[in-house]
């Protein structure tokens, strides 16, 4: 193994000077966002499995990591049969980077490596569909990486370190975030528009905070809620653009909005039952967010008739509704994200 591992080291240092433009002075307090459309299209996880020694026996596995917020993450993995390792044996993995995108699909990185403590320009192509670079004058494709690839890596990489330190903390570094599409119920929402663990929210990415919790989901949509309160307003400041719509922090390739009734009912229900919001107010403290206020009403973007919308009341773990008037209502808002 130690051969393999010194024979991984050799191939990593080749493929970073390979792809080594020109060195960058630091620019981690001010990362540059993409500019144009292929940027949102090329957020996500990108993976490749290399066949370093031409058998398919040792398998060097690259995964680019892109958010869009211009700030990225690179690694390298070392598989053999169907064994992973991670740094501690055979893994070369950058800090947090940054990247533009320029108008031919030119993926610009650079490449901050926090151990030797250098910075590196990587440049990739990007077609809208597949990511490639030259490693040692081979042209490798990479095509995106599945969830369950990715917590495979993950999985093989925290069991190597034992899964967490003495204190009971998660020691898994820097947290991964997916697709809202592969999220579940209870997970954190970012402000890079990824879902994390519930337990992440330590290990988010640089820049990246926690906004929102995944309240529910079905096979084709799910709602995600505030972690917090917008005060009191009335049903048309609400429901404006100046209401709901305008929570903070803002969530990349996503819109804040007012909960319907029926939205309402879907998020008490995923996490206890439609009556009760015991549950909801759980999962909203589990993710670090504040609790919905006990005998207090909040508005629903469902109108009633001309004069009144549908009201929540959470009074003794109970969601009770009721009607009040559009016009004339000030009551609490709590904003959540349709997806």
């Amino acid at each position: 193994m130690k051969k393999i591992f010194n024979a991984f080291l050799a191939l990593a240092m080749v493929i970073t000077a390979g792809m080594s433009l020109t060195s960058c002075t630091s620019n981690d307090d001010n990362p540059t966002t993409p500019q144009n459309s292929l940027a949102q299209q090329l957020v996500g996880e990108w993976i490749n499995e290399y066949d370093y020694d031409g058998t398919g026996d040792i398998l060097i596995v690259t995964i680019y990591h892109f958010y869009g917020d211009g700030t990225c993450w690179k690694e390298l993995n070392l598989r053999q049969g169907n064994e992973v390792f991670d740094q501690t044996d055979s893994r070369y993995a950058t800090s947090q980077s940054t990247y533009t995108i320029d108008a031919s699909g030119r993926v610009v990185m650079t490449v901050r490596d926090a151990d030797r403590d250098t910075e590196e320009t990587e440049v990739l192509t990007f077609d809208g569909t597949h990511l490639s670079v030259t490693y040692v004058e081979k042209p490798i494709i990479m095509v995106r990486a599945t969830d369950a690839q990715i917590r495979f890596y993950q999985a093989e990489s925290d069991a190597l370190h034992g899964g967490s330190d003495d204190d009971g903390s998660d020691d898994g570094g820097v947290a991964e975030g997916h697709p809202f599409s592969e999220s579940v119920v209870g997970e954190i929402v970012g402000s890079d528009g990824l879902a994390y663990a519930a337990d992440a929210k330590g290990r988010l990415p640089e820049g990246v905070s926690a906004v929102a919790m995944v309240a529910y989901r079905s096979e084709t949509r799910g709602l995600a809620i505030a972690l917090s309160d917008d005060g009191f307003m009335n049903w048309r400041t609400a429901t404006g653009a100046s209401g709901a719509a305008a929570h903070t922090p803002a969530v990349s390739g996503q819109t804040w909005k007012l909960p319907s009734q029926a939205e309402w009912k879907q998020m008490f229900k995923a996490n206890g039952n439609d009556e009760g919001y015991t549950g909801l107010n759980t999962a909203i403290t589990t993710a670090g967010g504040t609790a919905l206020r006990e005998d207090s009403y909040y508005w629903s973007s469902t109108e009633l008739d001309s004069d009144d919308a549908y009201v929540v009341l959470l009074d003794g773990g109970y969601a009770l509704w009721d009607r009040v008037n559009r016009g004339l209502g000030v009551l609490r808002v709590r904003a959540c994200l349709a997806f």
